[in-house]
Order: C-alpha cells, then structure tokens, then sequence
C-alpha cells in the first residue's frame, strides 16, 4: 500500500531491518544487556532471572537434537527464512531439519502450539542441546 512505499522511500534501511526482524532482534539483545548489567550492578545477593522465561513466560523450548546447519526451509526461487512469530504447529509437524554430518535430522514438533521465537537463524551452525526456538502451548 502506499504508506509502506512511502516508509520504505524514506527510511529504506530501517524499513528493511524491520521487516526482516533485525530490528525486533538487535532491539531484545539491547535489552536483555541491559538486564544483566542492572542485575549484575545490584550486587551478589541480586540474582539474574531467567531472561527467556521473562519475553516468552508460557513457551517451551526447542532443543537441537544433533549439531549442524538449521535448516528451517528450502525456497529455491526466494530466500529461505525461519517461520514468522505466530506460525500455528500441531504435534508431529516438521519444524526444521538439522543437516549434521550424518545427513538431515528432521526437528518435529513435541506438542501443538504456535512459534513465538525462532533463536537459530535460517543457514546458521548450532550444537547439540542449543535452543532453537520456542512453542507456545
């Protein structure tokens, strides 16, 4: 629509960053920096509270079951990126494959829920035990 063309006209990087969700990204890493040094500022008796329990209080975590590539989708006419926030999974459904190096480890879903937060970018390396998204029951 209009107003988007007139926002991407005139701040083209910000627009871009936005959509992409760099900006929601960069945005919580400030945050959660800022919530350890006010924490680690307040003394010893001050425990750090768990940061993912405070953005997402009712998601569960998904672990990576093999280290490898995440491999959230294949789109060979776009880019490949991970799912939106919000995306709907019922139980069994494929959530990514893992490519180790013993092949594809496909990652399903334990329980039906929707996507709240992809941690693992689409192409990036993780180990095994790393967190790489997390499911709204």
């Amino acid at each position: 629509d209009d107003e988007e063309l007139f926002e991407f006209a005139m701040h083209e990087k910000q627009y871009r960053e936005y959509k992409s969700g760099e900006a929601k990204r960069r945005f919580n890493q400030e945050l959660e920096a800022k919530m350890k040094a006010k924490f680690e500022n307040a003394g010893s008796e001050a425990k750090i509270p768990d940061l993912r329990a405070l953005r997402h209080p009712n998601a569960e975590p998904v672990i990576a079951p093999v280290s490898g590539i995440v491999m959230w989708e294949v789109d060979f006419n776009d880019k490949s990126i991970a799912p939106a926030p919000g995306k709907v999974y019922k139980e069994g459904d494929l959530l990514c494959a893992i490519n180790s190096e013993h092949g594809m480890e496909p990652v399903y879903a334990l329980w039906p829920g929707k996507i709240v937060e992809a941690t693992a970018e689409q192409g990036k390396r993780v180990t095994k035990g790393d967190t790489i998204a997390f499911i709204e029951k």
